[in-house]
């Protein structure tokens, strides 16, 4: 073959693989085997990676792929500048069918590995394509899965799994590569320390309250179970028993043979084929664990129709209280999340070796600790109640961790466990720190555990953590000294000097201004006060408009307004006044803020009412309609400035009273 029509022939093939023409490249393979090497571009992609690459050419990517398989099956483990075979794309694309003909053409395919070390099989679990992994699993030979499921780095695929939260593919991972649960990777961290650093993925790291309480307890959520994959010999269509274009009415007949065998069987044995139906249909369509049916076949067959009943029920007040399907569909996915990953620590801890669990001595409870999933700690020391004496590398233990990265819950879950120690909340770090030491620490700034905002409610929470965590210890424990000599106090006062300037400059000028508005309103009160409109009648100095009922307004609304000024200057001048002490920000200092921004509040508006009900004697029938017009509007910005405060009044009132601070939720990384 001379080199011009060699590369007439690569430019042919190039051309039709960059317009999609798939019939003719399968074609352009029949003719010129040796066109099945030919790189189209930089990466070094032949033809048949292009094909699978491009999601809409599924067809056609199996037709050159049969052609690939017929005349060259060697090409099949070409590799491109990443090292990726056709098998690693279509794996990692989750091409279920194209991963069963490559495979099935050659299992050796499976464990190819591209330049991270990364074979198809990991590829597959990496993206969470759930059928792909069951097919390339099944077609392995027995334990040949151990050795293609990690990558360079140690990452096995139950790492991967979890670490993108695929908890449903994670489940199938751990029912048939059970001793993953026990491998490390390069860092020493297991499965389960991967699980452990992901709090938004349990009930206790998400942020649920009000009517969204009802609706996720509304919510039903299937439980796990293990999938399967039906093998079938597909690399030659051609060859079967029936010709392809009777492929359907097969497909018919068989499935009116399985109606009547249904029909035709007794009763316990129907039920036993429709939950077998239901359950194919259901991995086929979802990937997923189990039917509805499935997961209720323990209950009484005279439950089902009530449970069925109760599900009718709850998916209706779903719709009702939803809001909106969307909001629905984000409520049944982080419960579903919660629910598979109570599923997934449970057979991780089922199947774990305590003697592997250590990180930098670190072990999984203690990294659940720091961030707060009640869920773990509860059932890591159910199991293995030594574990309630683990410490790190700096010999902080559970409670120390709990403390000093702002967990509340968790601490007050450790508090009120009966079987928690003593001792365990006498421990010192290796600074000599306890646990009041650390939660007078003020965390960095890049750290800010409490969901509120500024520095006179972050300087409240502080405060309040702090009395929290000190009421739970020994007296003794108040003057106790760290390595460098530091009493918690000490620590307290100095760690949270700049967090208490701030909030004191920031109380100073909010006090400034709001006591110069004040001293307005005031004054503008007393004076509408004193003046009565429609003067006095002389013989009895009663008020000649005494009669009607805008005159009532007035009086009252006037009243109120030269009251609650005065009341907001005097709170704000505390403020001003005050000495900005920490024990001041506890309740003190904001409560005054309260107080006074309410009644700031409430003297605007009075003073606004008592200025439009004098107003309104000054005008005639024509012109009060317009007058109102001109009210509204300038209740406008006063209405939506309240609406805009009325947040910050609210929270506020609920810091003030609230004894346990609300740690802020964890921000959910984007897998």
């Amino acid at each position: 073959m001379n080199s011009s029509y060699l590369d007439d022939m690569v430019t042919r093939l190039m051309r039709n693989v960059i317009q999609g023409n798939w019939e003719e490249v399968a074609n352009i393979y029949q003719q010129h085997p040796e066109a099945l090497l030919t790189k189209i571009n930089q990466s070094e992609d032949t033809a048949l990676h292009i094909a699978i690459s491009d999601g809409n050419a599924d067809i056609f990517a199996e037709l050159v792929l049969r052609t690939v398989i017929r005349t060259s099956p060697e090409a099949l483990r070409f590799q491109n500048q990443l090292g990726n075979t056709p098998l690693h794309l279509a794996a990692s694309l989750g091409n279920v069918k194209i991963c069963e003909l490559m495979a099935s053409t050659d299992s050796r395919l499976i464990g190819i590995r591209n330049r991270n070390g990364e074979t198809p099989f990991f590829l597959a679990a990496l993206n969470g394509r759930m059928e792909a992994f069951l097919c390339l699993h099944y077609l392995l030979r027995s334990g040949e899965g151990y050795e293609y499921c990690r990558r360079k780095n140690g990452e096995t695929i139950l790492h991967s799994a979890i670490s993108r939260e695929y908890f449903d593919l994670a489940f199938q991972i751990i029912h048939h590569y059970g001793k993953l649960v026990n491998w490390v990777d390069e860092q020493g961290r297991t499965p389960l320390h991967i699980l452990a650093r992901k709090p938004y993925a349990f009930r206790s790291g998400s942020d649920i309250r009000g009517y969204q309480k009802l609706i996720y307890h509304c919510i039903y959520v299937d439980e796990l179970r293990p999938s399967s994959y039906q093998v079938q010999d597909i690399r030659h269509g051609e060859n079967a028993k029936y010709p392809a274009n009777c492929q359907t009415c097969v497909n018919f007949s068989l499935c009116l043979r399985g109606i009547m065998r249904m029909l035709t069987c007794l009763r316990p044995k129907r039920q036993q084929a429709d939950a077998e139906l239901q359950r194919s249909d259901h991995e086929q369509a979802q990937g997923s664990s189990m039917s509805q049916d499935e997961g209720i076949q323990l209950l009484p067959a005279n439950s089902l129709g009530c449970f069925h009943c109760l599900q009718v029920v709850s998916k209706v007040m779903l719709v009702i209280l939803g809001l909106g399907s969307a909001r629905r569909i984000k409520m049944f996915q982080e419960k579903q999340r919660h629910i598979w990953s109570i599923q997934i620590m449970e057979k991780l801890l089922e199947k774990a070796s305590p003697q592997v669990y250590t990180i930098k001595g670190e072990t999984p409870i203690l990294v659940a600790a720091k961030n707060g999933i009640i869920e773990m700690v509860e059932k890591i020391l159910d199991l293995f109640p030594v574990a309630i004496y683990d410490m790190n590398v700096e010999k902080k233990n559970i409670v120390l961790l709990t403390v000093e990265n702002r967990q509340p819950q968790l601490y007050t879950f450790l508090t009120r466990r009966k079987t928690m120690r003593e001792a365990i909340f006498r421990q010192r770090d290796a600074h000599g720190n306890t646990a009041l030491h650390l939660a007078a620490m003020l965390p960095a700034d890049t750290i800010r555990p409490w969901p509120v905002p500024g520095a006179v409610l972050q300087m409240q929470w502080e405060i309040k953590w702090y009395e929290f965590v000190r009421e739970s210890m020994p007296f003794d424990f108040f003057f106790r000294y760290n390595n460098e000599g530091q009493t918690a106090e000490d620590i307290f006062s100095k760690s949270h000097e700049s967090l208490l300037n701030e909030a004191g400059k920031w109380l100073s000028s909010i006090s400034q201004s709001c006591s110069v508005l004040a001293s307005l309103v005031a004054t503008v009160a007393f004076t509408s006060s004193t003046t009565v409109p429609g003067g006095v009648r002389s013989e009895s100095g009663i008020p000649t408009l005494e009669d009607k009922p805008a005159f009532t307004v007035f009086a009252i609304s006037s009243v109120i307004a030269l009251c609650f000024s005065v009341a907001s200057l005097l709170m704000f001048l505390v403020i001003h006044t005050s000495r900005y002490q920490e024990k001041d920000f506890s309740k003190y200092l904001p409560m005054r803020l309260l107080l006074g921004s309410i009644s700031l509040v409430v003297s605007v508006v009075s003073m606004l009412v008592s200025y439009f009900a004098g107003h309104s004697f000054l005008l005639n029938n024509k012109l009060k309609n317009a007058a109102f017009a001109a009210y509204a509007v300038i209740f406008l910005p006063v209405t939506l400035f309240a609406a805009r405060r009325i947040p910050f009044y609210i929270g506020l009132v609920l810091l003030t009273f609230r004894k346990v601070p609300i740690r802020k939720p964890p921000e959910r990384k984007h897998k």
